[in-house]
């Protein structure tokens, strides 16, 4: 049942980054745990359990798009009911919408978007209803452990439980009482990355071939969600793709590494899904604190692609390693000299130069032509490559300008637009 209609690789990264979203993370492996064992008990069927896991894993994934996930942090919004349910309603909604759309994984968006609903608006005959009301349940018992934590009374539980029984099915209900009961439930979700990565994780299908469409795909949304946190770099992964591109081809690249040169810049950042928002988007120089916070996004980033492996793997490197420089200067991993291949150099001078040239709420932006000056000092420092600067410069030289119209900005209109057809939320 489970990993034949999705997409796997796609299927572990998308929970493997839903497990470290701050904030959200956490709760998104306990309620995946706690779906799995609600799920086990119900239908005594490990495939099924397993489905229940990783649909709980992914219920949340709507607070990804940064306009959800901000209006969430309202404190305004705690105080209103009507706020708080036209939020719950937008964020099945658009995660729904993500998981079937965006993602190919559309065999978990029906448990995504009713997650919210009480039993009395499902189906117990659909068996996406029931999973959903199961991820439901479990969403309750993983707030009321933030609350207590795993020495929480089991009497208290199952009373927090029947003052809202009515939301469930009573087959799902009792099957709860019964998972609840067992100490190893509450122990498992004390440390929900350990226990996902030993027992989830471990059964989902390894061995899946992804091609590249799927590939852009999942790009675009890992670039539209990462870069819309701020208004100063809502087009800096899709420009970097585009630029490395053209780049790679002024450099005679075979066709298949330019290609692969778009989708690592549409992933490179996609460890800042890891950062705090409020570093992502201080409107200000960082402390070199801070600095070397953000500077971890490229381990997450390293970390997130290791489910794309295969002999077409290289691109991942390319995308984790555009911080490394030539001198060895760089990070994660202070490459240095032919270390470094000329895709990864590409991508280095690539994020620079996009990077200089957009608007900062601490400066403004550099023009073409001082941002290949800059550039320039920065290859007879040692730290980028002088080829690489060439080409850029016969692309500046010869009119190259950034694209207008790209599938990110479509992507934002028509997540704009679901947002916007829930009244007063924004």
């Amino acid at each position: 049942m489970v990993g034949y209609e999705s997409n796997t690789p796609v299927l572990r990264f998308m929970i493997d980054i839903m497990g470290y979203i701050p904030g959200i993370g956490g709760h998104s492996l306990a309620v995946s745990i706690l779906s799995y064992f609600i799920s086990d008990e119900f239908f005594k069927d490990e495939s099924r359990a397993l489905y229940g896991g990783i649909a709980g894993a992914l219920h949340d994934v709507g607070y990804l798009v940064p306009k959800v996930s901000q209006m969430s942090k309202k404190i305004d919004f705690l105080y209103d009911e009507g706020m708080v349910k036209k939020l719950s309603d937008l964020h099945t909604t658009i995660g729904g919408f993500i998981l079937s759309n965006f993602l190919g994984l559309y065999e978990y968006s029906d448990v995504a978007f009713y997650h919210h609903l009480p039993a009395d608006q499902l189906d117990i005959m659909n068996p996406s209803h029931i999973f959903a009301n199961i991820v439901s349940i479990a969403d309750l018992l993983s707030v009321q452990f933030e609350k207590l934590g795993s020495e929480i009374p089991r009497n208290l539980v199952k009373e927090v439980l029947k003052e809202h029984k009515d939301q469930f099915f009573p087959e799902v209900f009792d099957s709860t009482l019964k998972v609840v009961e067992k100490d190893y439930t509450w122990w498992s979700i004390e440390d929900p990355v350990d226990f996902y990565m030993r027992n989830l994780s471990m059964r989902i299908r390894k061995s899946e071939v992804i091609d590249e469409s799927i590939l852009m795909e999942l790009g675009y949304f890992m670039a539209y969600i990462v870069d819309s946190k701020s208004p100063f770099t809502r087009k800096h992964s899709e420009r970097i793709s585009d630029i490395s591109k053209e780049i790679g081809k002024e450099m005679n690249l075979s066709v298949r590494d330019q290609m692969y040169l778009y989708i690592a810049g549409l992933f490179h950042d996609a460890g800042k899904l890891a950062i705090e928002d409020n570093i992502l988007e201080k409107p200000g120089v960082l402390t070199n604190k801070e600095y070397n916070y953000m500077r971890k996004h490229v381990f997450y980033t390293m970390k997130f692609l290791e489910h794309f492996s295969g002999e077409d793997n290289d691109w991942t490197k390319w995308a984790s390693q555009h911080h490394e420089r030539i001198n060895g200067n760089g990070y994660p991993l202070r490459l240095e000299g032919n270390e470094i291949s000329v895709q990864s150099r590409i991508l280095q001078v690539a994020d620079v130069f996009v990077a200089l040239t957009e608007d900062r709420p601490y400066r403004s932006p550099m023009s073409f032509e001082d941002t290949l000056k800059f550039l320039s000092e920065e290859v007879k420092k040692g730290k980028l490559d002088g080829e690489v600067l060439k080409a850029l410069e016969r692309l500046v030289k010869n009119g190259y300008t950034f694209p207008d119209k790209t599938p990110i900005g479509e992507m934002i209109d028509t997540v704009d637009f679901l947002i916007k057809s829930y009244g007063g939320i924004v």
